[in-house]
């Protein structure tokens, strides 16, 4: 009776312990860090990591991903060959406007907070435009080129300190 509840038992332990997971990564710290923007998980010391890759693109799992800058919007002027950057993106203190291949009279900016509050507004009159951000806070804003009263192309500009 005893031999036969010690096997008894030793066969539960062994089926209990075999649906058992040990952590998978051995990290020194962690924790949540958040703000207005959105909220991040992260862990410190983690020596393994995972690559998930499709057609598109990859991404790697347990390893700081980097910022990507890109325009908002589609090109609703085919016919015209329209040069438009902002830069530097990130920015501490200003933005360079730079436009090339379109004629000056009846563009303008628009600088919008994330709300959609507007900022500030200004007629563009030259190939190159600065816009100064020193005065604002650290903030992701959106940059609005427009033609009189149609949005030629938007911009995302990450102002930090």
């Amino acid at each position: 009776m005893k031999t036969t509840t010690r096997l008894l038992v030793c066969f539960a332990l062994g089926t209990s312990l075999a649906s058992v997971r040990a952590q998978e990564a051995t990290v020194a710290s962690g924790g949540i860090a958040s703000n207005t923007s959105g909220t991040v998980n992260y862990s410190v010391g983690q020596i393994v990591y995972t690559t998930n890759s499709e057609s598109i693109g990859s991404v790697s799992q347990g390893i700081q991903q980097p910022y990507e800058i890109f325009s908002l919007g589609t090109d609703d002027f085919p016919n015209i060959s329209l040069k438009m950057l902002v830069y530097p993106n990130p920015t501490i203190s200003l933005v360079n406007l730079e436009i090339q291949g379109l004629t000056y009279n009846t563009l303008e900016y628009q600088l919008f907070d994330i709300m959609g509050k507007e900022i500030s507004n200004q007629k563009i009159s030259q190939s190159e435009t600065q816009i100064p951000l020193e005065n604002l806070p650290t903030a992701t804003y959106l940059l609005n080129v427009s033609d009189q009263t149609k949005i030629i192309k938007t911009f995302k500009i990450i102002k930090t300190n």
